[in-house]
């Protein structure tokens, strides 16, 4: 995710903030607001949401990952030499140099590098795209994967870094 976050940075994560909620006694099956897409408490996964989830059950990792929403249910993304493309509108991201547009090669989930996100999912990528493993590579992440949102980034540091002089004088 370099830029946006480095190597060793602490991050609070809000799990509420895609929390579902459920009653089952209130809504049937067959009730729209119970889908999978749907049913948030709060609000749901937006496009540009820095997210931590669970990798897609067919990707051997045994950890979470953190990435960036671009796509949400019900989107069209395409990406090229040029950028990135939501719905056929270029979507500027100013948090990546031009430089990071370039796609070496075509992914190995859209040989056209066009991607379909379906209801209940999303299209996640890293910031740093020359290196990063993400929807390109293993397709889109269900909404129940997600753990949560980004919400406050802390750099490194350690309770010893911090001088003497800022604690009070216990004598």
């Amino acid at each position: 995710m370099a830029p946006t976050l480095v190597h060793g940075d602490h991050l609070v994560v809000n799990k509420l903030a895609y929390a579902r909620l459920s009653i089952p006694f209130l809504w049937t099956k067959e009730d729209p607001r119970n889908r999978l897409s749907g049913n948030y408490t709060f609000s749901a996964p937006t496009r540009g949401d820095i997210v931590i989830f669970s990798p897609p059950n067919h990707v051997s990792l045994d950890y979470d990952l953190v990435k960036r929403i671009l796509g949400i249910p019900g989107d069209t993304v395409v990406i090229n030499n040029d950028g990135l493309y939501i719905n056929g509108q270029k979507h500027i991201e100013p948090y990546l140099s031009t430089s990071d547009y370039q796609v070496a090669a075509s992914s190995s989930i859209s040989p056209s590098n066009v991607f379909e996100v379906k209801t209940g999912h999303y299209f996640v990528l890293g910031d740093n795209r020359g290196y990063s493993n993400d929807s390109r590579s293993w397709g889109t992440v269900s909404g129940a994967n997600i753990t949560g949102k980004v919400w406050l980034t802390l750099p490194q540091w350690q309770i010893w870094d911090i001088p003497r002089e800022l604690f009070p004088d216990d004598s």
